[in-house]
C-alpha cells in the first residue's frame, strides 16, 4: 500500500509538504503541489476513509446552501430537502451546513435587507456555498463584497449558472441543458400533435430568467429544423411572478383560438393553471389541449398526469441539485479534490401518466 512517506521520497520534499497538497491545507507552490499530485496519481495512492475523515474533521467545514422558498418556487422544495437529508450525512464528518432561504414579497427593499443581514452573519465562517445564479445584480446586493485579495470563498451553483465574481472561485455548477429540455418538449408537442397547430408559450416569469429562455429557444430551435407544420401563437410572460395574470390570459387565449392545439409552460409557477387551460379547451367540441410542462413537484401534479390534463413533463433531477453541490464543496475544502468537471450535467427525464407507480 502506497504511503504519504513514499510519496515524499519521490517527491523529494517532506511528508507534512505531502501532507498539505493532499489534503488542500497550508501554502505550497504550484510547481510542487503539481508534482506531488502526478507522483501520488501515478503511485495509485489512496488515503484510507477513517483519514479521510479525521482530516475533515479538523477542518471544522461550515457550507451555505442558498435556496429560493415561497408558493411561486415549487422546484426548490425538493432541492432543499436532499440538500438537508445530505448536510445530516456531512454531519460524521464534523461538517455544518446552514441554510439560507430567499423569500420575496411584495416588499422587494426589506427583503433584500433581511436576506443581506442573514448571509452576512455568517459570510466571515462559511467556506463554502452552494446557491442558484440568480442575477449578478441581486446576488451583489445580499452577498458582502471580498474584503482582501486573498479572500476566497468556494462557490457551486445548481439550477441556474452564474459566473465568478470577484473574491468568489467558482468550481462548477450541477444542473440540466435547457436548451436541450426544450427540444425535448419540442418534440414530445409534435408527436402529440401530428406536428400540427399552434404552441402557447406560458412561464412565470417575465422571459429574463434563463431557464425558460433557453427551453424556448430549443423548442423554436427544434420547431424550425423539423416541424414545418407548427407555429407559435404567443409567449406569455409575467411580470413580478403575478402568475394569476399570466392564467387569465392564456385562459383567453385558449377561448379565442381554437386552432391552438399546445400549450409549453416552461417555468411553471402555479399548476392549477393546466386544469384552467383544459376546461377551456374542452368549450369546443372534440378538442384536446395538448400540455407540456417542466419539474413533478408535489401528488397533484401527479394525479393531473394520470388524469391526463397534464400530456408530459420533463424532470430535471431536483434531488440531485441538492446533494451533489454540497458534496462538491465539501470534497474540496476537506481533501482538496476538484469536481471531475465544471458542468455536471443533470438528467432530463420525460414523465407520463403510465411512468407513475401505482
Amino acid at each position: 500500500m502506497v504511503s504519504v512517506k513514499d510519496i515524499a521520497e519521490k517527491a523529494g520534499v517532506s511528508r507534512g509538504t505531502v501532507d498539505r497538497v493532499l489534503h488542500g491545507r497550508g501554502r505550497v507552490s504550484k510547481e510542487t503541489a503539481e508534482r506531488i499530485r502526478a507522483i501520488a496519481e501515478e503511485l495509485e495512492y489512496s488515503p484510507s476513509e477513517a483519514g479521510m475523515a479525521l482530516a475533515a474533521h479538523k477542518k471544522k467545514i461550515r457550507l451555505g446552501f442558498i435556496y429560493v422558498e415561497g408558493e411561486m418556487a415549487p422546484f426548490y422544495r425538493p432541492v432543499e430537502a436532499a440538500a438537508r437529508e445530505k448536510a445530516r450525512e456531512l454531519e460524521q464528518y464534523g461538517a455544518e451546513v446552514v441554510f439560507y432561504p430567499l423569500v420575496f414579497s411584495e416588499q422587494p427593499e426589506k427583503d433584500i435587507q433581511r436576506m443581506r443581514g442573514m448571509i452576512r452573519d455568517d459570510w466571515d465562517t462559511v467556506q463554502g456555498w452552494a446557491m442558484p445564479g440568480l442575477s449578478a445584480d441581486f446576488m451583489e446586493k445580499i452577498l458582502p463584497e471580498k474584503r482582501s485579495p486573498e479572500e476566497k470563498k468556494f462557490v457551486v451553483y445548481y439550477n441556474l449558472d452564474s459566473e465568478e465574481r470577484p473574491g468568489w472561485n467558482r468550481i462548477g455548477y450541477v444542473g440540466c441543458d435547457y436548451e436541450h429540455a426544450g427540444r425535448i418538449a419540442c418534440g414530445l408537442t409534435a408527436r402529440m400533435t401530428g406536428g400540427r397547430g399552434k404552441v402557447l408559450f406560458v412561464t412565470a416569469d417575465d422571459g429574463t430568467i434563463s431557464s425558460s429562455a433557453m427551453r424556448i429557444r430549443g423548442f423554436e430551435k427544434a420547431m424550425e429544423a423539423g416541424y414545418p407544420g407548427m407555429s407559435i401563437c404567443d409567449r406569455i410572460f409575467t411580470e413580478n411572478l403575478d402568475f394569476n395574470a399570466a392564467e387569465t390570459v392564456s385562459v383567453r387565449k385558449i377561448r379565442e383560438n381554437p386552432d391552438i392545439t399546445a400549450v409549453y409552460i416552461a417555468n411553471p409557477g402555479n399548476y392549477a393553471i393546466c386544469e384552467r387551460l383544459q376546461e377551456a379547451a374542452a368549450g369546443t367540441p372534440g378538442r384536446k389541449l395538448v400540455i407540456i410542462t417542466n419539474d413533478l413537484i408535489d401528488g397533484d401534479q401527479e394525479r393531473m398526469l394520470r388524469d391526463g390534463i397534464i400530456t408530459a413533463t420533463i424532470c430535471q433531477e431536483p434531488e440531485r441539485q441538492g446533494r451533489r453541490p454540497l458534496q462538491i464543496l465539501f470534497d474540496k475544502i476537506a481533501y482538496g479534490k476538484d469536481p471531475a468537471t465544471d458542468w455536471e450535467k443533470t438528467d432530463l427525464e420525460i414523465i407520463i401518466g403510465e411512468s407513475l407507480p401505482e
